[in-house]
Protein backbone atom coordinates (compact mmCIF):
# COMPACT_ATOMS: atom_id res chain seq x y z
CA UNK A 1 0.00 0.00 0.00
CA UNK A 2 1.58 3.20 -0.71
CA UNK A 3 2.37 5.96 1.36
CA UNK A 4 -0.54 8.11 0.58
CA UNK A 5 -3.05 5.45 0.87
CA UNK A 6 -1.81 4.85 4.64
CA UNK A 7 -2.35 8.27 4.97
CA UNK A 8 -5.68 8.38 3.86
CA UNK A 9 -6.83 4.75 5.90
CA UNK A 10 -5.25 6.41 9.02
CA UNK A 11 -7.41 9.44 8.54
CA UNK A 12 -10.13 7.55 8.06
CA UNK A 13 -10.28 5.11 11.32
CA UNK A 14 -9.57 8.34 12.84
CA UNK A 15 -12.58 9.53 11.59
CA UNK A 16 -14.86 6.35 12.41
CA UNK A 17 -13.93 6.29 15.64
CA UNK A 18 -15.16 9.79 16.15
CA UNK A 19 -18.69 8.95 14.25
CA UNK A 20 -21.38 6.67 16.13
CA UNK A 21 -22.24 3.42 14.90
CA UNK A 22 -24.29 4.48 12.03
CA UNK A 23 -21.97 6.69 10.34
CA UNK A 24 -23.63 9.61 11.65
CA UNK A 25 -21.70 12.86 12.56
CA UNK A 26 -19.28 12.62 15.85
CA UNK A 27 -20.94 12.47 19.30
CA UNK A 28 -20.57 16.02 20.06
CA UNK A 29 -20.30 14.95 23.98
CA UNK A 30 -17.11 13.19 23.18
CA UNK A 31 -13.90 14.45 23.45
CA UNK A 32 -12.26 14.61 19.96
CA UNK A 33 -8.87 13.04 19.45
CA UNK A 34 -7.04 16.18 18.68
CA UNK A 35 -7.87 17.78 22.48
CA UNK A 36 -6.36 13.81 23.26
CA UNK A 37 -3.63 14.08 20.78
CA UNK A 38 -2.63 17.16 22.12
CA UNK A 39 -2.69 16.02 26.27
CA UNK A 40 -0.36 13.16 25.32
CA UNK A 41 2.26 15.16 23.73
CA UNK A 42 1.97 17.71 26.49
CA UNK A 43 2.65 14.43 28.82
CA UNK A 44 5.61 13.66 27.17
CA UNK A 45 6.60 17.17 27.00
CA UNK A 46 6.53 16.75 30.47
CA UNK A 47 7.95 14.06 31.01
CA UNK A 48 10.82 13.45 28.50
CA UNK A 49 11.67 16.84 27.27
CA UNK A 50 11.68 18.28 23.46
CA UNK A 51 9.71 20.78 21.18
CA UNK A 52 6.20 20.95 20.21
CA UNK A 53 6.98 20.48 16.69
CA UNK A 54 9.07 17.52 16.72
CA UNK A 55 6.90 15.35 18.98
CA UNK A 56 3.67 16.38 17.31
CA UNK A 57 5.16 15.84 13.93
CA UNK A 58 6.74 12.37 14.61
CA UNK A 59 3.54 10.99 16.22
CA UNK A 60 0.22 12.56 14.36
CA UNK A 61 1.54 13.66 11.27
CA UNK A 62 -0.64 11.63 9.62
CA UNK A 63 -4.12 12.95 11.54
CA UNK A 64 -5.09 16.99 11.67
CA UNK A 65 -1.71 17.36 13.37
CA UNK A 66 -1.71 21.24 12.68
CA UNK A 67 -4.67 22.02 15.13
CA UNK A 68 -2.95 19.06 17.60
CA UNK A 69 0.37 21.02 17.11
CA UNK A 70 -1.71 24.83 17.96
CA UNK A 71 -3.40 23.03 21.14
CA UNK A 72 -0.32 22.20 22.87
CA UNK A 73 1.93 25.53 21.65
CA UNK A 74 -1.09 27.62 22.72
CA UNK A 75 -0.64 25.54 25.95
CA UNK A 76 2.97 25.27 26.62
CA UNK A 77 3.91 28.52 25.64
CA UNK A 78 1.43 29.78 28.61
CA UNK A 79 2.21 27.04 30.90
CA UNK A 80 3.10 28.82 33.89
CA UNK A 81 -0.05 30.85 34.28
CA UNK A 82 -2.12 27.82 33.44
CA UNK A 83 -1.13 26.17 35.87
CA UNK A 84 -1.17 28.86 38.41
CA UNK A 85 -4.90 29.35 37.19
CA UNK A 86 -5.65 26.06 37.74
CA UNK A 87 -3.90 25.61 40.88
CA UNK A 88 -5.76 29.11 42.37
CA UNK A 89 -9.07 27.87 41.29
CA UNK A 90 -8.70 24.36 42.57
CA UNK A 91 -10.24 23.63 38.60
CA UNK A 92 -8.90 20.01 39.01
CA UNK A 93 -11.33 19.41 42.41
CA UNK A 94 -14.36 21.14 40.89
CA UNK A 95 -14.17 19.50 37.89
CA UNK A 96 -13.99 15.41 36.84
CA UNK A 97 -10.92 15.54 34.67
CA UNK A 98 -8.60 12.94 36.32
CA UNK A 99 -5.80 14.01 33.50
CA UNK A 100 -3.99 17.20 34.34
CA UNK A 101 -2.94 17.53 31.09
CA UNK A 102 -5.82 17.42 29.50
CA UNK A 103 -6.94 20.49 31.61
CA UNK A 104 -4.06 22.57 31.06
CA UNK A 105 -5.02 21.50 26.97
CA UNK A 106 -8.23 22.51 27.93
CA UNK A 107 -7.59 25.75 29.69
CA UNK A 108 -5.07 26.64 26.84
CA UNK A 109 -7.59 26.73 24.19
CA UNK A 110 -10.11 28.75 26.32
CA UNK A 111 -7.53 31.43 27.07
CA UNK A 112 -5.02 31.29 24.23
CA UNK A 113 -7.03 29.67 21.09
CA UNK A 114 -10.24 29.05 19.93
CA UNK A 115 -11.93 29.40 23.28
CA UNK A 116 -13.41 25.72 23.19
CA UNK A 117 -15.93 26.43 20.56
CA UNK A 118 -15.19 23.24 18.97
CA UNK A 119 -15.94 21.07 22.13
CA UNK A 120 -18.69 22.83 24.08
CA UNK A 121 -20.47 20.56 24.45
CA UNK A 122 -18.12 18.27 26.09
CA UNK A 123 -19.00 18.27 29.96
CA UNK A 124 -15.68 19.02 31.24
CA UNK A 125 -15.29 21.58 28.27
CA UNK A 126 -18.57 22.85 29.14
CA UNK A 127 -17.60 23.51 32.94
CA UNK A 128 -14.64 24.94 32.16
CA UNK A 129 -16.35 27.30 29.62
CA UNK A 130 -19.17 27.76 33.16
CA UNK A 131 -16.39 29.22 35.04
CA UNK A 132 -14.68 31.48 32.08
CA UNK A 133 -15.28 34.73 34.20
CA UNK A 134 -13.28 33.52 37.12
CA UNK A 135 -10.46 31.97 34.88
CA UNK A 136 -10.21 35.43 32.70
CA UNK A 137 -10.07 37.39 36.14
CA UNK A 138 -7.40 35.23 37.41
CA UNK A 139 -5.46 35.28 33.80
CA UNK A 140 -5.61 39.59 34.15
CA UNK A 141 -3.99 39.53 37.84
CA UNK A 142 -0.96 36.79 36.86
CA UNK A 143 -0.50 38.59 33.98
CA UNK A 144 1.18 41.45 36.00
CA UNK A 145 3.38 38.56 37.93
CA UNK A 146 4.22 36.50 34.55
CA UNK A 147 6.42 38.84 32.31
CA UNK A 148 7.05 37.49 28.82
CA UNK A 149 10.59 36.83 29.68
CA UNK A 150 9.73 34.84 32.31
CA UNK A 151 7.00 32.90 30.77
CA UNK A 152 9.59 31.18 28.36
CA UNK A 153 9.50 33.70 25.13
CA UNK A 154 12.16 34.85 23.12
CA UNK A 155 12.14 38.79 22.88
CA UNK A 156 14.96 38.52 19.78
CA UNK A 157 16.22 36.22 17.05
CA UNK A 158 19.53 36.22 15.04
CA UNK A 159 20.36 36.05 11.61
CA UNK A 160 23.95 34.89 10.75
CA UNK A 161 25.31 35.93 7.14
CA UNK A 162 26.55 33.39 5.47
CA UNK A 163 30.26 34.12 4.67
CA UNK A 164 30.68 31.15 2.19
CA UNK A 165 27.71 32.27 0.05
CA UNK A 166 27.30 35.95 0.68
CA UNK A 167 27.98 38.91 3.45
CA UNK A 168 26.23 41.30 5.53
CA UNK A 169 25.34 44.13 2.56
CA UNK A 170 23.86 41.89 0.61
CA UNK A 171 21.88 40.41 3.66
CA UNK A 172 20.89 44.12 5.20
CA UNK A 173 19.57 45.06 1.23
CA UNK A 174 17.92 42.27 1.12
CA UNK A 175 15.72 42.97 4.15
CA UNK A 176 15.19 46.25 3.11
CA UNK A 177 13.39 45.01 -0.35
CA UNK A 178 10.59 43.55 2.21
CA UNK A 179 10.10 46.59 3.85
CA UNK A 180 12.48 46.49 6.68
CA UNK A 181 14.59 49.38 7.77
CA UNK A 182 17.58 49.13 9.64
CA UNK A 183 17.89 51.28 12.84
CA UNK A 184 21.90 52.90 12.92
CA UNK A 185 23.35 53.65 15.93
CA UNK A 186 27.57 54.75 16.65
CA UNK A 187 28.79 51.97 18.74
CA UNK A 188 31.16 54.72 20.34
CA UNK A 189 28.18 56.72 21.60
CA UNK A 190 26.14 53.73 23.12
CA UNK A 191 26.87 50.81 25.97
CA UNK A 192 25.31 47.47 25.89
CA UNK A 193 23.19 47.98 28.52
CA UNK A 194 21.65 50.96 26.16
CA UNK A 195 21.72 48.66 22.99
CA UNK A 196 19.62 46.05 25.21
CA UNK A 197 17.06 48.98 25.61
CA UNK A 198 17.01 50.64 22.12
CA UNK A 199 15.96 47.22 20.76
CA UNK A 200 13.18 46.51 22.79
CA UNK A 201 11.60 49.08 21.91
CA UNK A 202 11.55 49.52 18.10
CA UNK A 203 9.19 48.00 16.18
CA UNK A 204 8.53 44.78 14.18
CA UNK A 205 9.37 46.13 11.07
CA UNK A 206 13.16 47.24 12.06
CA UNK A 207 16.77 45.76 12.84
CA UNK A 208 19.69 46.36 13.96
CA UNK A 209 23.26 44.82 13.39
CA UNK A 210 24.42 43.34 16.66
CA UNK A 211 26.47 44.78 19.26
CA UNK A 212 29.40 42.75 18.97
CA UNK A 213 29.60 40.85 15.88
CA UNK A 214 28.13 43.88 13.42
CA UNK A 215 29.80 41.79 10.91
CA UNK A 216 28.22 38.79 10.97
CA UNK A 217 24.68 39.24 12.81
CA UNK A 218 21.43 40.90 12.68
CA UNK A 219 18.98 40.74 15.19
CA UNK A 220 15.31 41.28 14.68
CA UNK A 221 11.87 40.42 16.73
CA UNK A 222 10.72 37.01 16.37
CA UNK A 223 8.13 37.67 13.84
CA UNK A 224 10.34 39.27 11.54
CA UNK A 225 12.44 35.69 11.66
CA UNK A 226 9.51 33.86 10.32
CA UNK A 227 8.36 35.79 7.64
CA UNK A 228 12.33 35.88 6.42
CA UNK A 229 12.55 31.89 6.36
CA UNK A 230 10.38 33.08 3.24
CA UNK A 231 12.91 34.61 1.50
CA UNK A 232 15.98 33.38 -1.01
CA UNK A 233 18.26 34.72 1.54
CA UNK A 234 16.74 31.27 3.30
CA UNK A 235 16.19 28.99 0.20
CA UNK A 236 19.97 30.07 -1.09
CA UNK A 237 21.66 29.39 2.07
CA UNK A 238 22.70 32.84 2.41
CA UNK A 239 21.68 33.09 5.58
CA UNK A 240 21.05 31.03 8.64
CA UNK A 241 19.23 31.33 11.79
CA UNK A 242 21.71 30.91 15.18
CA UNK A 243 21.54 32.52 18.85
CA UNK A 244 23.90 34.77 19.64
CA UNK A 245 25.48 32.71 22.69
CA UNK A 246 25.79 29.90 20.17
CA UNK A 247 27.81 32.02 17.49
CA UNK A 248 29.88 33.21 20.60
CA UNK A 249 30.94 29.47 21.25
CA UNK A 250 32.64 29.36 17.91
CA UNK A 251 33.82 32.71 18.61
CA UNK A 252 35.97 31.58 21.87
CA UNK A 253 37.13 28.91 19.53
CA UNK A 254 38.64 31.57 17.54
CA UNK A 255 38.61 29.24 14.53
CA UNK A 256 41.34 30.62 11.70
CA UNK A 257 42.25 29.84 8.04
CA UNK A 258 44.56 26.52 7.60
CA UNK A 259 43.59 25.35 11.42
CA UNK A 260 42.96 21.88 11.84
CA UNK A 261 40.11 21.65 14.54
CA UNK A 262 37.76 18.35 15.85
CA UNK A 263 33.98 19.18 16.67
CA UNK A 264 33.21 16.39 19.02
CA UNK A 265 29.19 16.29 18.79
CA UNK A 266 28.47 18.14 15.28
CA UNK A 267 25.10 17.81 14.70
CA UNK A 268 22.73 19.61 13.61
CA UNK A 269 26.13 21.54 12.32
CA UNK A 270 25.16 25.11 12.90
CA UNK A 271 28.47 25.82 14.73
CA UNK A 272 30.25 23.93 12.57
CA UNK A 273 29.25 25.95 9.00
CA UNK A 274 30.18 28.81 10.92
CA UNK A 275 33.59 27.45 12.05
CA UNK A 276 34.09 26.77 8.36
CA UNK A 277 33.00 30.40 7.46
CA UNK A 278 35.39 31.72 9.52
CA UNK A 279 38.14 29.12 7.98
CA UNK A 280 37.24 30.33 4.56
CA UNK A 281 36.81 26.80 3.91
CA UNK A 282 40.82 26.35 4.31
CA UNK A 283 42.18 23.60 6.77
CA UNK A 284 40.32 20.71 8.30
CA UNK A 285 37.72 20.12 10.22
CA UNK A 286 36.65 16.52 11.73
CA UNK A 287 33.61 16.46 12.99
CA UNK A 288 31.91 13.68 14.99
CA UNK A 289 28.40 12.43 15.91
CA UNK A 290 26.64 9.16 17.52
CA UNK A 291 23.69 9.49 16.22
CA UNK A 292 23.19 8.49 12.40
CA UNK A 293 20.19 10.01 11.44
CA UNK A 294 21.00 13.50 12.61
CA UNK A 295 24.25 13.26 11.04
CA UNK A 296 23.27 12.89 7.54
CA UNK A 297 21.01 15.81 8.47
CA UNK A 298 23.57 17.56 9.62
CA UNK A 299 25.74 16.22 6.43
CA UNK A 300 23.01 17.78 4.15
CA UNK A 301 23.05 21.12 5.80
CA UNK A 302 26.79 21.45 5.61
CA UNK A 303 26.73 20.72 1.90
CA UNK A 304 23.94 23.33 1.63
CA UNK A 305 25.59 26.00 3.42
CA UNK A 306 28.75 25.29 1.18
CA UNK A 307 30.89 23.99 3.52
CA UNK A 308 33.74 21.83 2.15
CA UNK A 309 36.22 21.06 4.41
CA UNK A 310 35.18 18.77 7.05
CA UNK A 311 35.51 14.77 7.46
CA UNK A 312 32.50 13.35 9.23
CA UNK A 313 32.55 10.82 11.65
CA UNK A 314 29.89 8.16 12.53
CA UNK A 315 31.21 7.43 15.64
CA UNK A 316 31.29 8.52 19.85
CA UNK A 317 33.87 11.01 20.27
CA UNK A 318 34.69 9.86 24.04
CA UNK A 319 35.23 6.28 22.23
CA UNK A 320 37.72 7.05 19.90
CA UNK A 321 41.25 5.84 20.16
CA UNK A 322 44.16 8.28 19.65
CA UNK A 323 45.87 6.29 17.59
CA UNK A 324 42.32 6.59 15.32
CA UNK A 325 42.26 10.29 15.76
CA UNK A 326 45.66 11.33 14.58
CA UNK A 327 45.74 8.79 11.42
CA UNK A 328 42.18 9.63 10.10
CA UNK A 329 43.38 13.58 10.38
CA UNK A 330 46.52 12.80 8.65
CA UNK A 331 48.31 15.42 11.34
CA UNK A 332 49.82 14.84 14.97
CA UNK A 333 48.05 17.75 16.83
CA UNK A 334 44.78 19.87 16.37
CA UNK A 335 44.60 23.39 16.81
CA UNK A 336 41.28 23.49 18.76
CA UNK A 337 38.38 21.03 19.64
CA UNK A 338 34.55 22.07 20.23
CA UNK A 339 32.50 20.11 23.06
CA UNK A 340 29.26 20.75 22.35
CA UNK A 341 27.24 17.53 23.76
CA UNK A 342 23.95 16.54 24.35
CA UNK A 343 22.28 18.78 27.29
CA UNK A 344 18.88 19.28 28.52
CA UNK A 345 18.78 22.54 27.01
CA UNK A 346 16.99 24.24 29.92
CA UNK A 347 18.85 27.39 28.33
CA UNK A 348 16.69 27.60 25.30
CA UNK A 349 14.20 30.81 25.78
CA UNK A 350 11.53 30.41 23.19
CA UNK A 351 11.28 27.09 22.43
CA UNK A 352 8.88 25.56 24.37
CA UNK A 353 10.35 22.90 26.59
CA UNK A 354 8.05 20.91 28.88
CA UNK A 355 9.80 19.30 30.90
CA UNK A 356 9.41 19.40 35.04
CA UNK A 357 8.83 16.14 36.12
CA UNK A 358 10.61 13.22 38.83
CA UNK A 359 12.48 11.65 36.17
CA UNK A 360 14.33 15.05 35.41
CA UNK A 361 17.07 14.53 37.99
CA UNK A 362 17.87 11.03 36.57
CA UNK A 363 17.45 12.48 33.26
CA UNK A 364 20.04 14.94 34.51
CA UNK A 365 22.56 12.50 35.89
CA UNK A 366 22.74 10.16 32.03
CA UNK A 367 23.55 13.79 30.41
CA UNK A 368 25.96 14.78 32.76
CA UNK A 369 27.89 11.59 32.74
CA UNK A 370 27.86 11.65 29.49
CA UNK A 371 29.50 15.11 29.00
CA UNK A 372 31.94 15.17 31.52
CA UNK A 373 33.06 11.55 29.63
CA UNK A 374 33.74 13.93 26.24
CA UNK A 375 35.61 16.55 28.44
CA UNK A 376 37.67 13.91 30.18
CA UNK A 377 38.67 11.98 26.92
CA UNK A 378 39.65 15.61 25.09
CA UNK A 379 41.40 16.57 28.33
CA UNK A 380 43.18 13.41 28.39
CA UNK A 381 44.13 13.08 24.86
CA UNK A 382 45.68 16.26 24.67
CA UNK A 383 46.29 16.42 21.41
CA UNK A 384 44.88 20.14 20.48
CA UNK A 385 46.34 23.98 21.83
CA UNK A 386 42.63 24.76 23.36
CA UNK A 387 39.29 23.21 23.69
CA UNK A 388 35.96 24.67 24.12
CA UNK A 389 33.23 23.20 26.14
CA UNK A 390 29.65 24.80 26.01
CA UNK A 391 25.90 23.73 26.72
CA UNK A 392 22.59 25.84 26.15
CA UNK A 393 21.87 24.57 29.77
CA UNK A 394 21.78 26.72 32.87
CA UNK A 395 22.03 24.13 35.42
CA UNK A 396 25.26 24.11 37.34
CA UNK A 397 25.48 19.87 37.06
CA UNK A 398 25.79 20.39 33.14
CA UNK A 399 28.02 23.64 33.25
CA UNK A 400 30.54 24.27 36.19
CA UNK A 401 30.59 20.93 38.03
CA UNK A 402 31.16 19.12 34.45
CA UNK A 403 34.07 21.20 33.79
CA UNK A 404 35.51 20.52 37.79
CA UNK A 405 34.64 16.92 37.29
CA UNK A 406 36.13 16.38 34.46
CA UNK A 407 39.85 18.25 35.14
CA UNK A 408 39.66 16.07 38.50
CA UNK A 409 38.81 12.60 36.77
CA UNK A 410 41.08 13.22 33.67
CA UNK A 411 44.24 13.40 36.08
CA UNK A 412 45.92 15.56 33.69
CA UNK A 413 44.12 18.76 35.25
CA UNK A 414 47.92 20.69 35.55
CA UNK A 415 48.38 20.19 32.30
CA UNK A 416 45.50 22.79 31.56
CA UNK A 417 45.04 26.25 32.04
CA UNK A 418 41.03 27.55 32.02
CA UNK A 419 41.19 30.73 30.60
CA UNK A 420 38.75 34.34 30.56
CA UNK A 421 36.39 33.20 27.66
CA UNK A 422 35.56 36.44 25.64
CA UNK A 423 35.76 38.86 29.09
CA UNK A 424 34.10 41.85 27.96
CA UNK A 425 31.15 39.71 28.06
CA UNK A 426 28.91 40.86 31.21
CA UNK A 427 27.90 37.88 32.74
CA UNK A 428 30.32 34.81 33.98
CA UNK A 429 29.89 31.58 35.56
CA UNK A 430 29.23 30.57 39.21
CA UNK A 431 31.46 32.44 41.55
CA UNK A 432 31.14 29.49 44.01
CA UNK A 433 33.79 27.84 41.91
CA UNK A 434 37.76 28.80 41.56
CA UNK A 435 37.46 29.29 37.90
CA UNK A 436 33.93 30.41 37.48
CA UNK A 437 34.92 33.83 36.88
CA UNK A 438 36.22 32.76 33.78
CA UNK A 439 34.08 31.05 32.19
CA UNK A 440 30.76 32.70 30.21
CA UNK A 441 26.90 32.50 30.98
CA UNK A 442 24.27 33.86 29.31
CA UNK A 443 20.60 34.48 29.56
CA UNK A 444 17.36 36.45 28.07
CA UNK A 445 19.08 39.56 30.12
CA UNK A 446 20.97 39.69 27.45
CA UNK A 447 18.79 38.57 24.45
CA UNK A 448 20.28 35.21 24.10
CA UNK A 449 19.35 32.07 25.10
CA UNK A 450 21.28 30.67 28.10
CA UNK A 451 24.35 29.59 27.39
CA UNK A 452 27.67 28.16 29.21
CA UNK A 453 31.15 28.40 27.54
CA UNK A 454 34.43 27.29 29.26
CA UNK A 455 37.72 27.44 27.49
CA UNK A 456 40.94 25.28 28.19
CA UNK A 457 44.35 25.82 27.16
CA UNK A 458 47.04 22.88 27.00
CA UNK A 459 50.16 23.71 28.70
CA UNK A 460 51.73 20.40 27.63
CA UNK A 461 50.72 19.28 23.70
CA UNK A 462 51.00 15.29 23.35
CA UNK A 463 52.30 14.56 20.48
CA UNK A 464 52.58 10.49 19.87
CA UNK A 465 55.56 8.90 18.84
CA UNK A 466 55.39 6.87 15.46
CA UNK A 467 54.89 3.20 15.67
CA UNK A 468 54.74 0.38 13.57
CA UNK A 469 51.85 -1.04 14.74
CA UNK A 470 50.09 -3.55 12.42
CA UNK A 471 46.90 -1.50 13.93
CA UNK A 472 47.98 1.72 12.76
CA UNK A 473 48.17 0.63 9.46
CA UNK A 474 44.87 -1.14 9.19
CA UNK A 475 42.41 -0.11 6.15
CA UNK A 476 39.71 1.95 6.70
CA UNK A 477 36.80 1.37 5.48
CA UNK A 478 33.59 4.46 4.54
CA UNK A 479 30.57 4.08 3.79
CA UNK A 480 29.70 7.13 1.50
CA UNK A 481 26.20 8.94 1.91
CA UNK A 482 24.50 10.51 -0.81
CA UNK A 483 23.14 12.84 -0.70
CA UNK A 484 20.48 14.30 -3.48
CA UNK A 485 20.97 18.33 -3.70
CA UNK A 486 17.80 20.36 -2.96
CA UNK A 487 18.99 23.82 -4.70
CA UNK A 488 20.63 24.25 -7.81
CA UNK A 489 23.09 26.66 -5.84
CA UNK A 490 24.40 23.94 -3.82
CA UNK A 491 28.03 23.03 -4.00
CA UNK A 492 29.06 19.57 -4.94
CA UNK A 493 30.96 18.42 -1.95
CA UNK A 494 31.73 14.68 -0.92
CA UNK A 495 30.83 14.12 2.66
CA UNK A 496 31.66 10.53 4.21
CA UNK A 497 30.05 8.93 6.90
CA UNK A 498 32.86 7.05 8.74
CA UNK A 499 33.30 4.03 11.21
CA UNK A 500 36.60 2.29 12.30
CA UNK A 501 36.08 -1.18 11.51
CA UNK A 502 37.04 -2.18 15.02
CA UNK A 503 34.19 -0.04 16.43
CA UNK A 504 31.32 -1.65 14.49
CA UNK A 505 30.35 -3.28 17.53
CA UNK A 506 28.19 -2.06 20.18
CA UNK A 507 28.83 -2.21 23.68
CA UNK A 508 26.48 -1.88 26.53
CA UNK A 509 27.66 1.44 27.35
CA UNK A 510 27.82 2.44 23.70
CA UNK A 511 23.91 1.51 23.04
CA UNK A 512 23.32 3.34 26.73
CA UNK A 513 25.09 6.51 25.35
CA UNK A 514 23.36 6.38 21.82
CA UNK A 515 19.98 6.50 24.18
CA UNK A 516 20.97 9.21 25.56
CA UNK A 517 22.25 11.19 22.42
CA UNK A 518 18.30 10.17 20.43
CA UNK A 519 16.32 11.49 23.91
CA UNK A 520 18.52 14.67 23.72
CA UNK A 521 17.98 14.83 19.43
CA UNK A 522 16.00 18.26 20.46
CA UNK A 523 18.36 19.71 22.63
CA UNK A 524 21.06 19.37 20.29
CA UNK A 525 19.38 21.46 17.40
CA UNK A 526 18.97 25.00 19.33
CA UNK A 527 17.74 27.85 16.72
CA UNK A 528 17.14 24.85 14.08
CA UNK A 529 14.44 23.25 16.10
CA UNK A 530 12.92 26.49 17.93
CA UNK A 531 12.24 28.00 14.65
CA UNK A 532 10.95 24.90 13.25
CA UNK A 533 8.30 25.21 16.05
CA UNK A 534 7.67 29.01 15.08
CA UNK A 535 7.46 28.23 11.28
CA UNK A 536 4.74 25.20 12.15
CA UNK A 537 2.84 27.74 14.36
CA UNK A 538 2.26 30.01 11.48
CA UNK A 539 1.00 27.23 9.03
CA UNK A 540 -1.07 26.17 12.26
CA UNK A 541 -2.48 29.81 12.92
CA UNK A 542 -3.25 29.90 9.15
CA UNK A 543 -5.50 26.11 9.00
CA UNK A 544 -6.49 26.40 12.53
CA UNK A 545 -10.03 27.61 11.75
CA UNK A 546 -11.16 25.55 8.82
CA UNK A 547 -9.27 22.43 11.18
CA UNK A 548 -11.74 23.39 14.19
CA UNK A 549 -14.37 22.94 12.03
CA UNK A 550 -13.49 19.89 10.42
Amino acid sequence: MGFKKKVVRRQVIEIVKESGKNGSARDPTLMPNTFKFAAEALKTMSERGGSAGSIVVSRYKSYNYKLIFALVMNTAKNIKIIKKIIHNLKIANEINEPNPFMLEILVGDLLFGKGLKSVQQNPVAAAIINIKDAIIKEQAGLEKEFSQDDNGQSVAKYIRANNLKSDMNHVISQLKTIGLTQLEYSKDKIKFKKFINKFKSIEDDKFMVDFHFPNDLIIVKPGVAAKIKKLDLIRKNKVTLQDKASYMAVEALDPQPAQKIIDACFAPGCKTSLIAAKMKNKGKILAYDINKKRLVDAIRFLKQQGVTCVRTELQDFSKVKLRRLHKVAEVETFDSILIDPSCSGSGITSRVDYKKSDKEAGRLKKLQAFQISLLKHALQARVSKTIVYCTCSTSIEENEQVVEMALKESGVGDKWDIVDVLPYWPQRGDSNYEFGEKCLRSSSEWLTNGFFIAKFVCKDIHVPPKTDDPKDNKERRSKKVKLEPKHEDEQDTDQEVSMDDDDEGASDEDNETAEIEEEDDDDEDDDEEEDDDEEEEEEAEDDEEDDASS
